[in-house]
């Protein structure tokens, strides 16, 4: 075959013609997911809970102290301590598909897991602020061990 071929430039076009077509619709689909990265109140955090009460995919996700921790937590939260040295690395084992509610005692350690939940490429992240402390003063429910 002649590389000046007619047939085979028309080939080659095609096929770069068809590899273009592919990868645009691929990352246009991901682009089309958008990724949630929101502050939300108590009220919004409790309304959040009801809604995926039996979703899988859903974790509350409490970052405090052990210690902090033995004054109660939202039922069926997982604990990652925010102090311990490994926090980062049991972070990076988490599922990044999955949409996460995180809170600690008062807001500032959830703020900063956000951000290295947000540069470890989690998409679904909402953060409550006001922490546990805000979240048992208005009495939402709580687990008390």
């Amino acid at each position: 075959m002649k590389i000046n071929n007619p047939r085979f430039f028309s080939i080659l076009l095609a096929f770069f013609c068809f590899s273009y077509i592919t990868s645009c619709s691929y990352f246009q689909t991901i682009e089309k997911t958008p990724s949630i990265y929101e502050d939300i109140t108590p009220e919004e955090s409790f309304r959040l809970i009801q809604q995926h009460l039996n979703d899988k995919n859903f974790i509350i996700l409490d970052i405090r102290t052990p210690e902090e921790i033995s004054n109660g937590y939202i039922e069926n939260a997982t604990f990652i301590n925010y102090k311990n040295d490994n926090f980062a690395k049991e972070i990076s084992k988490l599922d990044r598909s999955n949409i996460y509610l995180v809170y600690c005692k008062g807001g500032i350690r959830s703020e900063k897991a956000i951000e290295l939940m947000k540069n470890l490429g989690f998409r679904y992240l909402y953060n409550m602020p006001g922490g546990f402390d805000e979240w048992s003063e208005l009495h939402y429910p709580f687990v008390k061990p």
